[in-house]
């Protein structure tokens, strides 16, 4: 989570494919099934006629279709709100692609590709396994690590070209200094990147750009600040009351030590100071998955902790 697979996808992999593909990539509707989702984009008109659909789209742009499905792990960490129970929404996007790809002598061009969480490698491949539905083993994404980083933030003077568009000189040793800091917090890396970048060209001198330490020093703090404010806004969506009641931020207080510093704390820690709370633990998963918080697996037999990002 939060490696920048929908950035590998809509910026990396859509743009090398649209010249020879027809490429579409959708994330997942919490107001809409994903077989919804899917008949909608092939105008599906009527039951049965999927692999029809998805011909007919290859005759019509003249180019195999690429169809990628981003976020599909919200199957099992969001539910839909205008929808009953979406246990079974996975089948049943299987069903339409059984019917689009089964049979080997007209089966369409293109591919479907799933893109999710590595968590849920199980809750996917297992369905895929059981149906016999041919698939590859997947590409994993790692984080991003100090040279990930350091190229990162040297992407923009890389080339001749690069460097004259955007004019931008970077201070010998700030690549390397970044990356250090940054990966004190490794589950972090990329959007806490993003956001001190976007600092730091914003408010450079349009006239004679430089990223120094001076300017990264400024801002230093405050991409952690402005990450930890745009995650628990996005909180509100689904645990509205928490955020407003300061319930999250008291949670975030409670794994940290009387330094300031990141603390962990038990299962039975959390039970004791929170147990009233019976959303506790779907609110816990919730700041796990905006990267606030992490879970610490413990050693066999042992509970795991949570551990402040």
């Amino acid at each position: 989570s939060g490696v920048g697979k929908s950035s590998v996808l809509e910026a990396g992999l859509l743009p090398r494919l649209e010249a020879n593909f027809d490429v579409k990539v959708i994330r997942r509707d919490p107001n809409m099934p994903l077989l919804e989702t899917l008949g909608t984009l092939l105008n599906v008109r009527e039951d049965g006629a999927w692999r029809d659909a998805w011909v007919a789209r290859e005759r019509s742009s003249k180019r195999p279709f690429i169809c990628i499905l981003d976020q599909l792990e919200e199957i099992f960490t969001q539910r839909r709100e205008t929808a009953q129970a979406n246990e079974n929404e996975f089948d049943q996007l299987l069903e339409a692609v059984v019917a689009i790809f089964n049979s080997r002598g007209s089966r369409p061009q293109g591919k479907l590709v799933l893109a999710f969480r590595k968590e849920y490698v199980a809750e996917f491949r297992e369905p895929l396994v059981n149906r016999e539905i041919p698939h590859n083993s997947g590409l994993f994404l790692q984080p991003l690590g100090c040279d990930g980083i350091i190229e990162a933030v040297r992407g923009v003077t890389a080339s001749e070209a690069l460097r004259t568009k955007y004019a931008l000189t970077i201070e010998d040793g700030l690549p390397e200094g970044i990356a250090a800091d940054l990966m004190t917090n490794p589950d972090t890396v990329a959007p806490v990147l993003q956001i001190l970048l976007t600092k730091m060209w914003d408010t450079s001198d349009e006239d004679d750009r430089l990223f120094d330490k001076n300017l990264y020093e400024k801002h230093r703090h405050q991409g952690l600040e402005e990450f930890l404010h745009q995650q628990v806004e996005e909180l509100k969506d689904e645990h509205r009351e928490a955020v407003a009641s300061g319930l999250v931020l008291d949670i975030l207080e409670f794994h940290t030590t009387g330094y300031g510093t990141a603390n962990q704390r038990s299962d039975d820690e959390l039970s004791k100071a929170y147990g009233h709370i019976i959303s506790l633990e779907t609110l816990l998963r919730a700041c796990l998955d905006r990267h606030l918080i992490s879970k610490q697996p413990g050693k066999t037999g042992d509970q795991g902790s949570w551990k402040l990002v």
